[in-house]
């Protein structure tokens, strides 16, 4: 398993991620911070409803877990 380490810049910390998760300059992401620690990126899509049919659409509570935390940032 590959480690990275968070390193503080300013007011912010950073991780680097290695270059083959192809992860293009700019690319926005959610950051989602589970209960337990885990911190999971989320990409970011212009329309996330590109390929669901009118009605097909369905968010069970199981899944709630993996939506971004909202963060008040100062």
């Amino acid at each position: 398993m590959m480690t990275t380490k968070a390193e503080k810049q300013g007011n912010a910390m950073i991780i680097t991620l290695p270059e083959f998760l192809e992860i293009k300059d700019g690319e926005e992401f959610f950051i989602v911070k589970k209960e337990n620690g885990i911190i999971a990126l989320v990409p970011k899509l212009e329309d996330p409803f590109e390929y669901v049919e009118n009605g097909k659409l369905h968010t069970s509570d199981e899944n709630m877990d993996h939506f971004p935390v909202t963060h008040k940032f100062e």
